[in-house]
């Protein structure tokens, strides 16, 4: 319910109601310093202050890599989209909590089984949502198939179970931590598949992010 339901229900309502991808990311982005900053009262894990540099500086990578898109948002009609931001907080507070339960009380579950019930919970909570709010209209054309096989092979079976096979073998923290790495590479992979500019800002922040990433995950 809070993996799938809660976090990518959230993030992807709230970009369907307009909020930029730049705001969007720079939000999700900060699941890692919420993740540090609950890790010692939730599960009793203590940063280093390595560590703590890491989380601080993948965070300050990651606001480099997204200066284009934060940069070219509009910012006259973001009262329009308050709620959506609202959300998109809410989603990332959801995957935090989601984690820190799997980590706390079912770390050592089979990941078939896991995987299995993730679609369960993610049931309880969208059933009444897609009853209540939406058409119930399937419109099986070419890109919407490729769009949810990509969504449902790719980020809701191989992601969510590559996530509890680390939170199985290692703290919440450096797990959360590999977030980071989502917007550099999918600057990286827009460059590549839809040929749009990689500026220096954003190779700059990539290889902060990174650095980041490696002094949480490594002691």
């Amino acid at each position: 319910m809070l993996l799938h339901g809660g976090y990518l229900g959230g993030v992807w309502w709230a970009v369907a109601q307009g909020l930029p991808a730049g705001i969007a990311g720079l939000i999700t982005a900060a699941q890692p310093l919420l993740t540090a900053v609950l890790a010692a009262p939730l599960l009793g894990e203590r940063l280093t202050r390595r560590q703590w540099v890491g989380i601080a500086g993948g965070f300050a990578g990651i606001v480099l890599v997204l200066a284009p898109r934060l940069t070219a948002v509009d910012m006259t009609p973001l009262g329009a989209v308050v709620l959506p931001m609202i959300v998109n907080f809410g989603a990332t507070v959801s995957v935090t909590l989601g984690t820190f339960y799997q980590k706390r009380f079912v770390p050592r579950t089979d990941l078939r089984t896991g995987t299995c019930l993730q679609f369960v919970g993610a049931l309880v909570v969208f059933g009444p949502l897609a009853l209540w709010t939406e058409t119930l209209r399937f419109n099986a054309t070419a890109t919407l198939l490729a769009a949810l096989a990509w969504s449902v092979l790719v980020i809701s079976l191989a992601a969510i179970a590559l996530l509890l096979w680390m939170l199985r073998r290692g703290e919440v923290s450096r797990v959360a931590a590999l977030i980071y790495l989502v917007p550099p590479l999918t600057a990286i992979e827009a460059f590549m598949l839809f040929g749009e500019s990689l500026t220096i800002v954003q190779i700059v922040g990539m290889a902060v992010a990174a650095l980041g990433v490696w002094l949480v995950t490594h002691r």
